[in-house]
């Protein structure tokens, strides 16, 4: 039953035992979008008050759960305090204090990260026991294949690598649960106001934890959770699924010093074909006779990376990195009539050329 309901609840037994109507006497307290409701007996001026809002605890502290919720939703869509004020006026609903919303968003902080530190443990084991079972270890310790990506506050793709933030996470293949995030921060407003005015800058809970260049902070973060992976899960990362950034590999050789020189890297297939296609429109960039309506149009280079693509899939099957090459090489020749080299299995002109049935490209 809701909270409102146990409230109507209340007042009507009593009504009925002190067969007298109740008066609605408004709200007495308001805690940011919680209220604190009185109701009063005409007969025998019993006061009843009720809360609209459910109280949760956390580290001793109470909180109303709908305050909570408006903090979240902030958090969630990157907004603030204000953002919260200029969407609630414009329903005429009061909201939180900046020191309660502030508040707030230190209590799920913590609240977050140990909820997530829990979690990551708990994958982990998982993914122990799952490498236990297929008898993977390295040198007496289970050992997992692991997917690695990173992120960063500001979009960017070859060019404009200055964000001020970036995340790092590691995924277990086997289960796809997360065994490790890391942050890396490379701005703090209190430290920056208080430098830029020229005051001390006073005690706080800075966040400011990276120096260096935005687009090495994928590498470190990555190289901190390989460092971490036995001593919070009891495993080695051996097989490392990433994109084609050579640097994140580069750095787990040599910077884990337990296993780091037999980590083997697996390429992600979305990035290859990513990749790729780049080098088709960088070769026709360079060479514009190229793109024409019968050469490399978007269509056709569109339909290149969709064998390609293919043929990663198939061959990731057979596992014959022979045929691989050659599909992926003889790629353009198929998709331009030229079926003379093309693998039986991948392309249906050569298969059915013995019985003169024409497919088309």
């Amino acid at each position: 039953m809701t909270l409102l309901g146990q409230f109507i609840e209340t007042i009507t037994k009593h009504s009925a035992l002190c067969s007298s109507p109740l008066s609605f006497l408004g709200e007495s307290h308001r805690y940011g979008l919680a209220s604190i409701m009185v109701c009063q007996c005409l007969k025998c001026f019993t006061l009843f008050r009720f809360t609209s809002s459910e109280i949760t605890s956390y580290n001793t502290t109470n909180h109303y759960t709908v305050n909570i919720g408006a903090a979240l939703g902030q958090i969630a869509t990157g907004g603030g305090a204000d953002h919260l004020k200029e969407q609630l006026a414009c329903i005429q609903v009061p909201s939180l204090s900046s020191p309660t919303f502030i508040n707030l968003e230190r209590t799920m902080g913590a609240a977050f990260e140990d909820t997530v530190g829990k979690q990551l443990l708990a994958a982990g084991q998982v993914e122990r026991r799952m490498a236990i079972a297929q008898g993977n270890y390295h040198n007496g310790v289970p050992a997992i294949t692991v997917v690695v990506d990173a992120g960063w506050s500001k979009r960017s793709h070859k060019h404009s690598y200055n964000a001020n933030s970036g995340v790092g996470v590691i995924f277990g293949a086997a289960t796809k649960s997360l065994l490790f995030i890391g942050v890396r921060n490379k701005y703090c407003s209190i430290c920056a106001i208080n430098t830029r005015n020229g005051k001390p800058i006073p005690t706080h809970c800075c966040y400011r934890n990276w120096s260096g260049s935005s687009c090495s902070m994928e590498a470190d973060i990555i190289l901190e959770g390989f460092r971490q992976s036995e001593e919070m899960h009891g495993l080695r990362y051996l097989w490392l699924i990433g994109d084609g950034d050579s640097s994140v590999y580069h750095n787990v050789v040599t910077g884990v010093p337990s296993y780091g020189r037999d980590i083997t890297k697996v390429e992600c297939a979305n990035h290859a074909v990513k990749c790729y296609r780049n080098r088709l429109e960088a070769l026709c960039n360079d060479k514009p006779d190229y793109r024409s309506k019968h050469g490399l149009s978007q269509a056709m280079m569109k339909r290149i990376t969709h064998g390609a693509r293919c043929a990663i899939k198939m061959h990731s099957v057979t596992g014959d990195i022979a045929a691989l090459r050659h599909d992926l090489r003889n790629g353009p020749r198929h998709y331009f009539g030229l079926h003379d080299a093309c693998n039986s299995a991948f392309c249906l002109h050569k298969s059915n050329l013995s019985s003169g049935e024409i497919i088309p490209l």
